[in-house]
């Protein structure tokens, strides 16, 4: 199966020019393992990152931070769904094409 790990492109031009940029952070075909590898790692560093603001926020504050806990329910729901569908193209026989952009703008 074809996977197009590449350098991140930065849209330079758009800095410059808006203070916006763009992130491309994955961009290929996977194989469902692959793709599993790929995209639960970031779920689970994005958890990762929520548990420690909840952990952090309950030490300073008393309790934690109802966005985060929030973010985390939401994560494990998008996770599941994630493994359903990777789970149906392993059974398939499919790749999966994934493409992520991180679009940031200064605001």
């Amino acid at each position: 199966m074809k996977s197009t790990l590449q350098k991140p492109e930065i849209k330079v031009d758009t800095i410059e020019t808006t203070g916006n940029c763009q992130l491309s952070l994955i961009s290929g075909d996977f194989t469902p393992e692959q793709a599993t590898d790929i995209v639960c790692e970031l779920i689970f560093s994005k958890i990762n990152f929520h548990q420690l603001r909840c952990f952090s926020s309950e030490i300073r504050f008393g309790s934690q931070d109802v966005i985060s806990r929030q973010r985390i329910k939401d994560l494990k729901h998008t996770l599941a769904c994630f493994q359903e569908l990777s789970a149906q193209a392993e059974k398939s026989g499919k790749t999966l094409r994934i493409k992520s952009t991180i679009d940031i703008e200064l605001i």
